[in-house]
């Protein structure tokens, strides 16, 4: 009777722990089931996804353009009609594209917004992107524009009076470059007879809002009245920012095709002319009193 007692008792044990274990097993295969089926239906409702949210233009100057593009990605398993496209901002504008247009699913387009910078500041706007997926998506736009760099040159004119022949007479100039770009310095010319300029070392940059002094030495050759001139030239550049928009983050990998950027949305626009700053010299050369 012990012997069978035990041997019913592990019976019922192992019966209790069978079902327990069948029990487990479902609710395991019912979780991972409502699991799977909440992602397929997360990616059903998506719909639409674009690449930022956040679109920054960096720095670039007023009187040139900077390109930056937006990927958006059809991820519901169905077709996505965009019905039209937004930018709102003045200096902000649309480079391109054609609407209404229809994504596959899993396709995707790429879309540009061209920063046309009018003043100095911090503009602002957003791009809004309609379609039949969902609510519009907004992306905010936001951008900084500074004024091309700006040479100047002070004193002008530049006097040095009477200086005996055999002697020398120096004076102190400032270069001032009072723009938001850096400038690059890359000739200095001097006319006249007797004039002279030191404290440049050719080329060299010159920083935003940032001066520099150099001296300028009158040595006369003769007697009388001497003049000249003294011309800083720039040399052309680039005056879009050097810094590439940022996007905030990155959700797309595969770009199916472009909307008809235009040629010149793969890169900064708009090129800085060579500057050239003169000022006259005067001095006089004059003999000793014998």
């Amino acid at each position: 009777m012990c012997a069978y007692g035990w041997i019913e008792g592990s019976v019922k044990y192992l019966r209790v722990r069978r079902q327990a274990v069948l029990v487990l097993l479902a609710l395991t295969t019912i979780m991972l089931g409502c699991g799977g089926l909440g992602a397929t239906n997360r990616a059903q409702a998506t719909g639409l996804v674009v690449s930022n949210l956040n679109l920054d233009f960096g720095t670039v100057v007023v009187g040139s353009s900077k390109v930056v593009s937006e990927d958006i990605l059809n991820s519901s398993s169905s077709s996505v009609t965009i019905s039209q496209v937004v930018v709102t901002g003045s200096s902000f504008q649309l480079d391109g594209g054609s609407f209404p247009l229809t994504l596959a699913s899993n396709q995707s387009a790429t879309i540009a917004i061209r920063f046309v910078p009018q003043t100095s500041g911090k503009p602002s706007g957003s791009l809004a992107i309609s379609s039949t997926a969902s609510a519009p998506i907004t992306v905010s736009l936001a951008g900084q524009s500074v004024n091309a760099g700006q040479l100047s040159m002070n004193p002008s004119p530049i006097s040095f009076g009477n200086v005996m022949l055999g002697g020398s007479q120096p004076r102190s100039a400032t270069l001032t470059n009072s723009g938001g770009t850096d400038l690059t310095i890359s000739e200095v010319a001097v006319s006249g007879n007797g004039f002279q300029v030191s404290g440049m070392n050719l080329p060299f940059t010159l920083p935003a809002n940032q001066s520099t002094n150099f001296s300028v030495t009158f040595t006369p050759k003769s007697s009388g009245n001497q003049s000249g001139t003294i011309s800083v030239t720039t040399s052309a550049s680039l005056v879009a920012s050097s810094r590439n928009g940022k996007p905030t983050s990155s959700v797309i990998t595969n770009v199916s095709f472009r909307i008809n950027p235009s040629s010149a949305s793969a890169r900064d626009s708009g090129n800085a002319n060579p500057q050239t700053v003169t000022i006259p010299l005067t001095g006089a050369g004059a003999r000793p009193v014998s």
